[in-house]
């Protein structure tokens, strides 16, 4: 009786330590599908704020950007592209929210006291950043804002763009991994906060659990893990496994109740303790033959219940099929969604070399690999294309798990595979989209066109459908496009179309066209690049146009005024130098005469006579000199000297000279000697007109009731000297 008592008790722990490692599976497994799901979801928020970063980019001025429908257009469709729809806004770089996918024009909203955008301004890194959940300024509804930093053009912080998540965007998806009353799913940040609880608690989101000493291993920086844990909130204790979403930040939470847990252990050990008891009062022998039969249904029971729940939970979470492949055999298991996924026949055999064809042939060689470095270790994570049993090519994404023995050997592996072929094609269609909007954003606000040479059609944004003056229902061909061009040079761009479609160059040419809608003549300037294939064909060609009427016009009235303007040039040179020949033919004769006076009558003349002479003969140099120098002036642009040292003393002193006229009969005062003036670059003979007129107005225009004095003072400043 001893013996049986014993292995009774032995019996009832190792059914409740089987109760809990099955609690622990099926917890790690609720937290693995929910954080997939948070995973594919946040990605779908994060690739949204890539696509939308070039909106800032493009044009790098909020203030345009916050009126620019266009750019709110595109804002509010980026959103709407991802199965679960996140609302996209703009925030400047002192927080204000400028563009909102909701409300278009908003009226700009303080961000700036709100922890995401705190967290932003100082970081450096590009990544995406999840915020604690909040109420929303211009939504009013509790959300989750993912946000990224924008990077203004030189190179600091520009602002934010984020995306919101209404905080009860996961709720549904939990309820669905529910597993009993008291199990609950949450999703906290790696700082223990709180971003999301199923079912809800009054005060849970938004408050921060001490995970070192809740649970350790998420502390510890672990990927995964199970264990027994209290709740602070409401201090139930739970089996709870967790999964750790590195990418983000996140760590999603699953935890069933060990009272719910052992439930069921406590009814079947009340239930053995009574067949014991019976056993040992009546047959021994019956006893251990009925307990051995309990223990094989027990064992059959929790293996079918283990199948039946991954199996059940994995076709529930968005067409996610499971497999597992056992080692080192090979025997591969699917469950229906991998059938369906692949269209194979339900229950059909998989050899690995059936599976291995399935496997589109581009993408075998990284399968391949990656499996085989899974096998040493390595987590297995990657999307690439199938073939199906009808022949269609499917993207999926596949992730797999593999199990160790003692010796580190392989034993069998564990894994999920998605269709993402909606998922594909519609990050390649963004993709598309940022291509063409990088390849024209460096000419912000001109027309662009994509031509796709091989079908000789091409595509035209809204800008340059106004520049041509054409609709949605206009023939969009090179014929279409040679009907827009100038009668007079359709000709001459019909063979540089064909130029072009041979590829024998990119484009780049100025055309005039005839508008389509109102018969205007305008000028347009064309750039283009061609895009060729791997064998060197053209295929594509991307650029822009830009209307350059007024520019042309500018430039034909700048070209019309240059030709007057050397037109009027060349008559008063003429007319200078013919008046300077002209003028200096007299003064020649005085000059000559003034000095046969003074040679043939010198002994007879006295000193004031002889100061005359000499005032005649210097007046008639001077004279000369002027009309050289206004021949030399009427010659400015064309004829120039080279600068030299001046010393502007004596350069005034012979001003001085030359003025001394004035000087006597305005009583004039030279206050400042011309020594202290200094030796400057320039020359000469224009720095002497310059002193000229500068003290010949100081003479003219003084007040006739005082003698004028002129005063002049120079100053080194640096390397330059100043004159007053």
């Amino acid at each position: 009786m001893v013996l049986v008592m014993v292995w009774t008790t032995a019996t009832a722990l190792f059914d409740r330590q089987e109760a809990m490692r099955q609690a622990e599976i099926r917890a790690q497994t609720i937290a693995d599908l929910a954080g997939e799901h948070v995973l594919r979801t946040v990605e779908g928020a994060d690739t949204a704020l890539r696509a939308a970063r070039p909106l800032y980019k493009r044009i790098a001025d909020w203030d345009k950007l916050a009126n620019d429908r266009a750019a709110w257009q595109t804002l509010r469709e980026i959103g709407e592209s991802l199965a679960v729809f996140p609302t996209m806004f703009l925030v400047d770089s002192k927080g204000f929210i400028r563009l909102h996918a909701n409300t278009f024009p908003l009226a700009p909203i303080s961000t700036a006291d709100r922890p995401y955008f705190q967290h932003q301004k100082v970081q450096t890194e590009d990544k995406a950043y999840v915020g604690e959940p909040i109420i929303g300024r211009v939504t009013g509804r509790p959300v989750i804002v993912i946000s990224r930093r924008l990077t203004a053009p030189d190179g600091k912080f520009g602002g934010l763009v984020c995306a919101t998540l209404v905080s009860d965007a996961f709720g549904d998806f939990f309820h669905t991994l529910s597993v009993g009353e008291g199990s609950i799913i949450t999703l906290q940040r790696d700082d223990g906060l709180i971003l999301v609880r199923h079912p809800s608690l009054e005060g849970a989101v938004g408050s921060v659990v001490d995970n070192t000493k809740s649970f350790p291993a998420i502390a510890e920086g672990k990927g995964n893990g199970a264990a027994i844990t209290t709740s602070p909130l409401d201090g139930v204790a739970r089996v709870t496994a967790f999964r750790r979403l590195d990418r983000y930040g996140l760590v999603m939470l699953a935890a069933i109740p060990v009272d719910t847990v052992l439930a069921p252990w406590r009814r079947q050990t009340l239930r053995l303790t009574g067949m014991v008891a019976v056993g040992i009062s009546t047959l021994t022998v019956l006893f251990l033959l009925l307990l051995r039969r309990y223990r094989r249904e027990m064992a059959a029971r929790a293996q079918l219940k283990t199948s039946e729940a991954t199996l059940s939970r994995a076709q529930r979470v968005a067409h996610i099929g499971s497999w597992h492949v056992k080692l080192p055999d090979n025997e591969i298991s699917w469950s229906e969604e991998t059938y369906r996924i692949y269209e194979a026949t339900p229950g059909c055999v998989i050899t690995l070399d059936r599976l291995m064809e399935m496997i589109h042939p581009d993408d075998r060689r990284a399968v391949t690999d990656g499996l085989a470095a899974a096998l040493q270790g390595a987590p297995y994570e990657m999307t690439h294309r199938i073939v199906t049993a009808s022949g269609q090519t499917r993207w999926v994404e596949a992730r797999a798990q593999v199990s160790f023995g003692p010796s580190a050997e392989p034993l069998e592996i564990i894994g999920t595979i998605q269709d993402v072929t909606e998922k594909a094609l519609a990050e390649s269609a963004i993709r598309e989209h940022q291509a063409l909007l990088l390849e024209v954003q460096s000419v912000a606000h001109l027309g662009y066109y994509a031509y796709d040479i091989r079908s000789d059609r091409w595509q035209s944004s809204p800008i340059l459908d106004e520049i041509f003056g054409i609709d949605e229902s206009y023939d969009r061909s090179g014929a279409g496009w040679l009907a827009l061009v100038a009668p007079s040079k359709h000709a001459e761009m019909a063979r540089y179309l064909m130029e072009i479609q041979d590829g024998a160059h990119d484009f780049d040419k100025s055309y005039p066209i005839i508008r389509h809608n109102d018969g205007e003549e305008r000028w347009v300037a064309g750039l283009g690049k061609i895009e060729r294939d791997a064998q060197g064909k053209p295929v594509r060609m991307v650029g822009t146009i830009k209307d350059i009427t007024e520019q042309r016009r500018a430039e034909q009235e700048l070209r019309d005024k240059a030709e007057e303007f050397v037109r009027s040039n060349t008559e008063l040179e003429q007319f200078a130098y013919v008046a300077s020949h002209d003028l200096r033919e007299p003064l020649r004769m005085v000059s000559s005469y003034v000095d046969l006076l003074g040679r043939r009558y010198g002994d007879k003349l006295d000193s004031d006579a002889k100061e005359f002479i000499a005032f005649a003969k210097d007046g008639a140099t001077r004279m000369d000199r002027l009309i050289l120098e206004l021949l030399e002036y009427s010659r400015i642009g064309r004829i120039t000297r080279p600068m030299l040292p001046v010393a502007l003393g004596p350069v005034v002193e012979r001003v001085l000279r030359a003025l001394a006229t004035k000087i006597e009969e305005s009583n004039a005062e030279i206050a400042t000697p011309p020594a202290i003036l200094p030796t400057v670059l320039g020359d000469g003979e224009e720095l002497m007109r310059l002193f000229q007129n500068l003290i010949g107005n100081a003479i003219k225009y003084r007040d006739p009731e005082r003698s004028p004095v002129i005063t002049m003072e120079a100053e080194k400043v640096g390397d330059d000297w100043v004159l007053t």
